[in-house]
């Protein structure tokens, strides 16, 4: 029996869509399973439709 986990922490930016961040989601998800992690953690905000703050134009 192995007790050892692996977590991929996902650094991601958020697109400004609800649907696309979770279409990215899925995408990144399904990379950390095939590179061998049990959990995947993503940023606090990568969810929430809203664009980053990175990504906007002043």
């Amino acid at each position: 029996m192995n007790d050892s986990i692996n977590i991929a922490l996902l650094q991601i930016m958020p697109t400004g869509s609800i649907e696309q961040n979770m279409e990215k989601g899925v995408r990144c998800c399904k990379e950390a399973s095939a590179r061998g992690a049990d959990i995947a953690l993503f940023p606090e905000m990568w969810s929430s439709g809203l664009p980053s703050p990175m990504t906007q134009r002043s």
